[in-house]
């Protein structure tokens, strides 16, 4: 307890009976209280605790904000390419897409979109880019020459291992001179990604330029990478190597390319607005795969339905070139998913293009008898070692099937 001393003062008071004037002054004084050395430190210690922890809070609550309250609004601005999804983090906008490090992640290959912003939007339809498959060529690799007034344009994914794969295909249907038909009817261009193993690199850098037939991306080649291929080769033809025709396949896959060139010259229905292939009509072979161990999962923030378009089997399908044009610009708006097939169903369906069913191609080689090659367009399953018979079969079924009904339509 502080110590208190009283001091006597005046206070005027009169008595009545006596009339005697008694005057007091009284005046309290309180001591000062003085803290202990011990509760000074006391409290300095909790004060810049207190500090500290008012830091901390500040800095866990921005970075909460950041995480939780910006990226709604950055999907926002991306629901007019899919409702309910969300843009790539910002190590997926990229102007030369970097994934030698992993898939659809950074590596080694390219530059950030983000150097030119004004790439990011389109004014005319206020929707903004979410990425560009024009972009993701391999700049140390040759272009492959273009050979100008060919009725269709073959393009073939294809492993940067598949050596033997390329050269059977090159000395059997993707020579058009083997089949007796001009030099440049058709042309085949392989589109092959970026690999780690130096004597694979070496090996493609000589057959690049030996064939000039290879279009190098600056993507990992891997499967979940097939839509970053096929849309780069896609966008190639659209900037480089016009064309009528433009058919996707596969280097396991078998062409027949003669009877499609018959065909487009004098039989084809549709010479516009033309996406026809195997088309997957059954909606649980459409099912969006979740599990994120599985080989094609999507998850919800990259594509939101459950279900896919109606598409053709990626083993092969024909486009017309204005659909091929149209698919490039409409792609920059929509997120690639790794199910190449099932994301040019998705462009397909922005683009409101109807799909073309067509038997003529088929999933499997097996049990081909000769007179099929005068109805099938794309054999999927082909060994390297297949070609060669198969485009032999290709060459003698139109003399000894001749008494078949010729089939004229994509049917």
């Amino acid at each position: 307890m502080p110590w208190v001393k009283s001091w006597l003062g005046w206070l005027i008071a009169w008595d009545t009976e006596s009339q005697v004037l008694v005057t007091v002054y009284v005046e309290n004084a309180m001591q000062p209280h003085r803290l202990s050395r011990h509760a000074r430190r006391v409290l300095l210690t909790t004060s810049i605790w207190s500090v500290l922890l008012l830091v901390f809070i500040f800095f866990f609550t921005y970075t909460v904000l950041l995480i939780f309250i910006r990226q709604p609004l950055q999907e926002e601005n991306f629901s007019a390419v899919f409702p309910g999804s969300s843009p790539w983090s910002s190590g997926h906008s990229r102007q030369r897409i970097k994934l030698l490090g992993r898939d659809f992640g950074e590596g080694i290959f390219g530059r950030n979109l983000s150097d030119n912003p004004a790439a990011f939007f389109d004014g005319a339809h206020g929707r903004r880019t979410v990425w560009n498959a024009e972009q993701l060529y391999d700049t140390g690799a040759a272009i492959p020459k273009c050979q100008h007034g060919s009725m269709f344009l073959i393009i073939i994914t294809s492993s940067p291992d598949h050596f033997e794969h390329r050269q059977e295909i090159r000395k059997s249907w993707c020579n058009p001179e083997l089949s007796n038909d001009k030099v440049n009817a058709w042309q085949c261009v392989f589109l092959i990604g970026q690999t780690s193993i130096p004597e694979i690199n070496t090996r493609l850098k000589r057959e690049s330029e030996l064939h000039h037939d290879i279009l190098r991306g600056s993507y990992l080649d891997s499967y979940r990478n097939l839509t970053h291929k096929v849309m780069h080769g896609l966008s190639w033809v659209a900037a480089k190597c016009e064309a009528p025709y433009v058919l996707k396949t596969d280097d396991d896959c078998f062409v027949n390319t003669h009877l499609l060139l018959q065909f487009l010259l004098h039989h084809n229905p549709q010479t516009s607005r033309l996406y026809a292939g195997n088309m997957l009509l059954d909606s649980s072979r459409r099912k969006v795969i979740r599990k994120p161990n599985e080989k094609w999962s999507v998850p919800e923030k990259d594509y939101l339905p459950d279900y896919y378009p109606v598409y053709a089997s990626g083993s092969g399908y024909a486009l017309s070139f204005d659909v091929v044009s149209e698919a490039v610009k409409e792609s920059h708006f929509i997120k690639p998913i790794p199910n190449e097939d099932a994301y040019i169903g998705i462009v397909m369906d922005h683009l409101k293009i109807k799909p073309t069913i067509s038997g003529r191609f088929t999933l499997s080689s097996n049990g081909l008898r000769l007179c099929n090659y005068l109805y099938i367009f794309v054999a999927h399953g082909v060994s390297p070692q297949m070609h060669k018979e198969m485009h032999a079969n290709m060459m003698t079924a139109e003399s000894k099937c001749n008494d078949d009904d010729e089939i004229n339509t994509w049917y």
